[in-house]
């Protein structure tokens, strides 16, 4: 069965999106000093690396290729970047050391057919004659069996723990195929892949495959916003592995995963809604209704949805005319869209938190306080005539009762006391540096008898999961009705202790805590907002 489907993955990845699961199989072999070299002075080689064999370091180039290679391809597209690979000594990487013996690896995820072999053979007999290394070729069916070895066969079948994660594997194939995993789903599975019993390397071949067959799917199926939270969860595993070590290959592919896969990906869904969303007279609910037949709630969510990988797209992009345009949408798109801001329930809080400081670096603070206030009077409303919204750890089910349940008795709903949204509405509303504002938060909370809820985080590996002993847990947070400013943090017990940096973004970037954020969905780090916008606007801070 595994074979089966990593041959459906190899037959259907196209050629740029397996540079990772390559260079993580790569680097689960014993390569070092990784490096993509693709570009216009690649002088044929897609990928550098080293390894040493018998004592002796080798430097390997390797190209890479999708599909099949057919005798008329390999003469016209393959041949002379394999010439320009083996034979041209021209430096087109500073880690590409010509004084070693050098060995070329031909990459696809296909076969050499209709006597592409002999070709192959032909340049191999000449590099032979020349005294230079031959070309080795790896096929799909040589793929399979590397990944087999070095991955997830090798890694399931060493322990019963690792057989039950085979099989979590299969049920989640299984799901993506059925068209029903969710963003929960593959954050909960992706736990696995944190499994430090396993050695690093192995860690992230195991997470790079199963990612990217997941992913591919996904995004074959337009599922594009699940297939942002499997790169999400990616990023997670790379982050714990930069906590144990220094490698700079680490750090370039986590750098790699966010241009390569987690950027374009969000700009795919931003742009995919945008022209759907036009082309639908500006109307989402529309848009609901073939997705499920009780839209209200599709509504909600995609309303929500949508804000935040429009803002994540503008946080990850440094072109302004992009970023103009992105702040363009969210106005419009929150003034039409009158379910911008009604949260079905305290998971999907953070989703206000990252269009709120978009549109504050952008200057459009009186925009980022009308989301702000409309979550509020959402907020209050559902508290005051109703039962609140769900809490984090509800499902859809738990969702869709608490938002249309009340009326009828045979349906047994708890009444919420306290809210997590609360919490990061007056965190938000504090930021703005708007004194009346924020009072005029606080006291509307407070007349809805709504109890601040908050989970906080120390500086450790444990900001990576939600399962860990390490977090404090805030179930009634008292604020005070007025601030000075933001940054001296004194209005609320929560923000006195929370810490103001994280070790993760030496290594990681700011931004690795909004990934955090995104995928685990109860945690937004709001003394780090201030170095978040400082970093995409050197004159940006908390409005005066």
């Amino acid at each position: 069965m595994l074979r089966n489907v990593l041959e459906d993955y190899l037959d259907s990845v196209k050629e740029r999106d397996f540079d990772y699961p390559l260079t993580s199989l790569l680097f689960a072999m014993g390569f070092y000093d990784l490096h993509l070299t693709d570009g216009g002075s690649e002088f044929g080689k897609d990928f550098i690396a080293k390894r040493t064999e018998n004592g002796i370091t080798y430097q390997y180039v390797i190209q890479s290729k999708r599909g099949d290679i057919n005798q008329s391809r390999f003469r016209d597209k393959v041949l002379g970047q394999l010439l320009e690979a083996t034979l041209l000594k021209k430096l087109s990487h500073s880690q590409l050391d010509t004084s070693l013996p050098q060995r070329p690896i031909l990459v696809s995820t296909g076969e050499l057919i209709d006597n592409a072999f002999l070709e192959l053979r032909a340049l191999n007999d000449q590099l032979d004659d020349l005294g230079m290394g031959k070309v080795e070729f790896w096929g799909k069916n040589r793929l399979i069996e590397l990944s087999e070895q070095y991955g997830l066969s090798g890694i399931h079948q060493t322990t019963a723990r690792g057989l039950s994660g085979f099989a979590q594997f299969y049920l989640t194939y299984s799901k993506v195929l059925e068209g029903s995993l969710s963003d929960r789903q593959i954050e909960e599975y992706s736990r696995l892949w944190l499994d430090e019993s396993l050695d690093r390397r192995r860690r992230i071949l195991r997470a790079a495959i199963e990612s990217d067959i997941i992913a591919t799917k996904l995004l074959l199926d337009s599922r594009i916003y699940e297939a942002i939270t499997v790169y999400l969860a990616l990023s997670r595993l790379l982050m714990q592995t930069l906590y144990e070590t220094d490698d700079e290959f680490i750090r370039e592919i986590y750098h790699e995963l966010i241009i390569e896969k987690i950027l374009p990906s969000c700009r795919q869904l931003f742009g995919q809604f945008k022209s759907d969303w036009d082309e639908g007279k500006r109307d989402l609910i529309q848009l609901c209704f073939p997705e499920s037949a009780l839209p209200i709630l599709n509504y909600l969510v995609w309303c929500a949805r949508i804000i935040e990988i429009a803002s994540v797209n503008f946080f990850l992009t440094e072109e302004k005319a992009e970023r103009d345009d992105i702040t363009s949408f969210l106005i419009e798109f929150i003034e039409v869209e009158v379910g911008c801001g009604h949260l079905p329930s305290d998971r999907y809080a953070v989703c206000v938190v990252w269009p709120v400081l978009a549109l504050i670096i952008s200057g459009r603070i009186d925009k980022a306080i009308q989301l702000i206030k409309r979550s509020v009077i959402w907020l209050c409303d559902r508290f005051e005539n109703e039962v609140g919204i769900g809490r984090y750890d509800v499902d859809e089910y738990g969702e869709t009762v608490a938002l249309l349940g009340y009326p009828f008795e045979f349906i047994e709903i708890e009444k919420n006391n306290s809210s997590y949204l609360a919490t990061v509405l007056c965190d938000l509303a504090a930021f703005t540096g708007d004194r009346d504002f924020y009072a005029d938060v606080c006291n509307d909370i407070a007349a809805s008898e709504i109890s601040y809820s908050y989970w906080q985080f120390p500086d450790t590996k444990a900001i990576l999961t939600i399962e860990t002993e390490e977090v404090l847990t805030y179930p009634n947070i008292p604020h005070q009705e007025s601030i000075t400013r933001f940054e001296d943090y004194t209005y609320s017990e929560h923000m006195r202790h929370e810490p103001e940096s994280f070790q993760i973004t030496e290594k990681a970037g700011i931004k690795a805590l909004m990934f955090l954020s995104l995928l685990l969905k109860d945690r937004y780090f709001p003394k780090t907002w201030n170095a978040l916008l400082q970093q995409n606007d050197p004159n940006a801070g908390t409005p005066a």
